[in-house]
């Protein structure tokens, strides 16, 4: 099972295409609604037979609220005893300091930075509230980990904008020592268009150069069983569960705050119809994507949330999603003959 818990909703960056906008909340998790969630996450797994939990620490900037963190992880690791418990956090790494370090050294499977690529296209994207950029720190701090031996993801959002730069934002991030780079495309981008894919085709190709100079290095975007994996029904409300920092219970990250895929929260229970609903919906087919030959493989027939936030539909293709598995297949033909 997964569970995803936003410790914070506070954010010391501003980055320019955050989904949470510029008026989010600042608001912590309480200790009191930590215990609650505790108690959700552990009576969750006892109706569950899977050998391993996940748990992802979320935000806002979830190192905000760092003894939160510790607390959960302790009492967590304490009541769920009979099975293995992976941590996994999304951070945009500006405030890791030594404590920090020594804790995910210790108690973190993986850990993702936030990291756009260049100097310039980050600092362009990532800021602090002045509006200065983060990319200085945000290496330097990747670098620390990475000496400790931690394995760290390095989580790059690109869109129609940076698109074109994004072999050497990839090369620029490998160049700096990150052995596995994760380019996001940003799915809320209402500026994506064929020329976009074309664009993003043509970097596609160019990056797979750098895998000759660094043979060692993971890119997502490069992994034939990443582009080829069949996708399957959703399974947020059944397996899987994000909790705000007030106890709302959501299907995942995406919807968090859509008051209309509300699931409950950790006080007073879930809607069982509303799962039921849901379920439903995860289980019917996008007519419009009927006959697609990646019908099997793409995000937009498996996860119908992120469909309804970008397109207002359930069934409603996301047009970046239908763009990028067109390039994935012509990625999956040049790497079959490499």
């Amino acid at each position: 099972m997964k569970f995803t818990i936003f410790v914070t909703e506070d954010c010391n960056l501003r980055c320019t295409y955050c989904y949470e906008g510029n008026d989010k909340k600042k608001e912590n998790m309480s200790y009191e609604t930590a215990d609650k969630t505790i108690n959700f996450i552990c009576n969750k797994e006892l109706e569950s037979d899977s050998d391993y939990t996940t748990i992802v620490l979320h935000g806002g900037e979830p190192f905000i609220n760092f003894d939160l963190i510790k607390y959960i992880h302790k009492e967590l690791v304490d009541r769920v005893n009979d099975k293995e418990i992976l941590f996994d956090i999304t951070t945009n790494g500006t405030i890791i300091n030594d404590e920090v370090i020594e804790f995910i050294a210790k108690n973190v499977k993986n850990i993702s930075i936030s990291i756009d690529g260049t100097k310039n296209i980050h600092d362009t994207n990532r800021i602090y509230a002045n509006g200065v950029g983060t990319y200085e720190k945000v290496i330097e701090n990747g670098k620390r980990l990475i000496e400790k031996g931690i394995y760290v993801r390095a989580r790059m959002t690109y869109n129609s904008n940076t698109v074109k730069y994004l072999y050497e934002s990839v090369y620029d991030i490998a160049k700096q020592g990150f052995k596995n780079i994760a380019p996001i495309s940003d799915f809320m981008d209402k500026n994506w268009d064929d020329s976009h894919i074309k664009i993003l085709n043509e970097q596609i190709s160019k990056i797979m150069d750098i895998k000759k100079n660094y043979p060692d290095i993971d890119i997502s975007i490069l992994d034939k069983q990443f582009i080829n994996k069949k996708k399957g029904d959703c399974f947020g409300g059944i397996n899987s569960y994000a909790i705000d920092v007030r106890g709302d219970v959501y299907p995942c990250t995406v919807c968090v705050g859509e008051q209309d895929i509300l699931l409950g929260n950790i006080y007073d229970g879930l809607d069982d119809k509303k799962i039921k609903s849901l379920i439903k919906i995860y289980t019917s087919k996008n007519e419009e994507c009927d006959g697609c030959t990646r019908f099997d493989y793409c995000m937009s027939t498996r996860c119908k949330l992120i469909n309804k936030k970008v397109t207002g539909r359930f069934y409603t293709p996301v047009p970046i999603y239908c763009g990028l598995e067109r390039v994935y297949v012509e990625t999956t033909k040049k790497l079959c003959s490499l």
